[in-house]
């Protein structure tokens, strides 16, 4: 595993009837379980295990099965293929600082993926950090994974020293832009040259982002 991400990866699982919630700081999280009439508040019967750990060689198999069609590929990526190949998959964590797998345990399977990088984007300044090719196993895709990784990238981006993460939906992903409108990121489209077209553009100012996560 990357030593720098090992030092700052939050790696938790939570029982099946709560959910684990940031009150992100400069240092170092607080970490605080909701309480079941919080949980209620949710709409949520039912949450798996979890565990948010870096991505290995045998997620490869899971991670590919969730994308099997070229319209959804397209949602995600610029590649051209009726599927996630594994060599899609490869050279998108060949571009990644980090790659990231949020697992459901204890089978230790993977049910949601995003890479983070710098790789992507052509001229994307330093202060800068993309998320990118965020997928989740369809099965799962109403327990709030999604969210649940955007908020351990937005982590992850600010301990690496980034001012900025940032992220590009094509627009008719539906659900990316809801993601990226939930998570309060801020849409910056057609405001800066080093953005490729055909895109819309959403950013988080990690400095000044200091507000209780929860699900």
């Amino acid at each position: 595993m990357n030593k720098q991400f090992q030092k700052i990866a939050i790696n938790t699982i939570s029982p099946p009837n709560q959910i684990l919630t940031h009150r992100t700081r400069p240092t170092r999280p607080r970490i605080r379980l909701l309480q079941e009439n919080e949980i209620d508040k949710c709409n949520i019967s039912y949450t798996p295990l979890l565990r948010v750990r870096e991505f290995s060689n045998k997620d490869q198999i899971h991670i590919c099965s969730f994308v099997k069609s070229r319209k959804a590929l397209l949602l995600v990526s610029g590649d051209s293929s009726d599927s996630l190949t594994p060599n899609i998959l490869t050279n998108w964590i060949s571009k990644a600082k980090v790659s990231l797998v949020i697992s459901r345990e204890p089978m230790n399977e993977p049910i949601g993926f995003c890479t983070l990088s710098r790789l992507e984007v052509d001229y994307i300044p330093a202060s800068y950090i993309e998320i990118c090719h965020l997928i989740i196993n369809p099965t799962y895709r109403y327990m709030f994974i999604g969210p649940r990784l955007v908020r351990e990238a937005t982590f992850i981006s600010r301990e690496f020293g980034f001012r900025f993460i940032c992220g590009r939906v094509v627009h008719n992903n539906r659900y990316g832009l809801i993601l990226a409108k939930k998570q309060k990121f801020e849409e910056f489209t057609n405001t800066e040259s080093w953005m490729p077209p055909g895109f819309r553009w959403f950013r988080l100012n990690l400095s000044a982002h200091q507000v209780e996560y929860t699900n």
